[in-house]
């Protein structure tokens, strides 16, 4: 246990007074090993989750196809155990609460050690890739925890079941051990927890803007997080929407990640219905059901509407490129390409040809023919990507609620 200065501890009530707590140095020196209980009844011991998640692969023109989506699961959760105790080595940073405006330092029960001693201090914290804990007093620990990163190095795969999720509180368990702290996880509190759905979209996440420009979620206002992923929030709960092949570093621009985030605890009560880890476990169909009732708050089912115009797409821009370059032709025929299936969309195709005939002559309105029958192919590419906003909305439900 490393700090910025030297922790008080307080004895217990004796007539023998405790020794001081340990230097610096040896408790930051030192490693805490303790026992795993067995798991709870109730839970048998299933067979070992491996370890590295499943790889998608993708639908989309940098890779092949095998899934389109991942189950709907859990992603980050943060608990409030009841029962905890540290060990004398445990691995914390401790600091000081300070009052900047008077310089005076002020130290609170903090946290009881496994001998009954009570260390007074501002605040401890571990911070690791796969777990955080912050203690706050002595009835206050959060640990906020990445549950697929308790099986793998990514949190590409959520944990979508009830016996991966207690395999996975249970290795959060021994890892709290390994460094220091004992506490019964699966009575904890649950304060938050992220509840996600990886899906691979027909098109990047940039096609979709406008359509999540005009969807809503009741009682939550629209944002943006980090100024360009859209999402929805009120003061306990986040709905986002992001590209997780970006993240994750993988060569594909069409896997997307949908995140349901209950942010409190009542959130969680009130959403969820479980508060604890135990409960949860036994009723883990609430996690599919709290998600999928989300996303049809999100995207309600309606039927597409009379007139409607299609949109084109990045997917179809990309196509039309490839065939240009195939064809040897230059990339700023792509403008006539859009040119002419605007008009062609529109009936006009003859109204142009006759307006230039009339402004510029018949060589001219046979120069634009013949350049509009050369790349009538790639304006059908155009075509066949081109989705209106309802068909795009209906593609995001259907695979969310898969």
């Amino acid at each position: 246990m490393s700090n910025t200065s030297r922790p008080q501890t307080t004895a217990p009530s004796s007539s023998d007074a405790e020794p001081d707590a340990p230097s610096v140095e040896a408790l930051a020196s030192e490693t805490a090993q303790a026992n795993h209980e067995d798991p709870e009844p109730g839970f048998p011991p299933e067979p070992e989750y491996h370890s590295e998640p499943e790889r998608l692969e993708y639908h989309s023109p940098k890779c092949n196809v095998k899934h389109d989506t991942t189950p709907i699961g859990i992603d980050t959760i943060t608990l409030m155990p009841k029962d905890w105790t540290v060990s004398e080595t445990a691995h914390l940073r401790v600091s000081e609460l300070t009052d900047f405006s008077t310089g005076e330092v002020d130290h609170v029960p903090l946290l009881v050690l496994e001998d009954g001693r009570i260390v007074k201090a501002g605040k401890a914290t571990h911070n690791s890739e796969k777990f955080q804990v912050t203690i706050k007093g002595i009835q206050e620990l959060y640990l906020q925890a990445n549950l697929p990163k308790m099986f793998g190095p990514d949190n590409l795969r959520p944990v979508d079941t009830a016996i991966k999720f207690y395999r996975a509180i249970e290795r959060l368990e021994s890892k709290l051990s390994e460094i220091g702290i004992n506490a019964d996880l699966m009575s904890s509190k649950i304060c938050r927890i992220d509840i996600c759905r990886n899906i691979v979209t027909e098109s990047p996440l940039i096609d979709y803007r406008e359509v999540f420009q005009e969807l809503t979620f009741p009682r939550m206002k629209p944002f943006r997080q980090e100024g360009k992923n859209p999402g929805w929030k009120n003061g306990t709960r986040q709905l986002l929407v992001y590209d997780k092949g970006a993240e994750s570093n993988l060569p594909t621009d069409r896997l997307q990640r949908f995140e349901y985030r209950l942010m409190k605890a009542r959130g969680v009560r009130a959403h969820l219905g479980r508060k604890t880890p135990t409960e949860l476990a036994k009723h883990f169909g609430a996690v599919s059901e709290t998600f999928q009732a989300a996303v049809k708050k999100l995207i309600p089912n309606q039927p597409p509407k009379s007139s409607e115009t299609a949109r084109l797409t990045q997917g179809g821009i990309e196509a039309a490129l490839e065939a240009l370059s195939d064809s040897g032709r230059q990339i700023s025929d792509t403008l006539y390409a859009i040119a002419l299936q605007y008009l062609r969309c529109r009936g006009d195709v003859g109204s142009f040809d006759e307006a230039i005939r009339e402004q510029k002559g018949r060589q001219a309105a046979r120069r634009y023919r013949k350049k509009f029958d050369k790349l009538s192919p790639v304006a059908d590419l155009l075509s066949e990507n081109e989705r209106t906003a309802t068909e795009m909305k209906r593609e995001l439900r259907t695979k969310l609620l898969a």
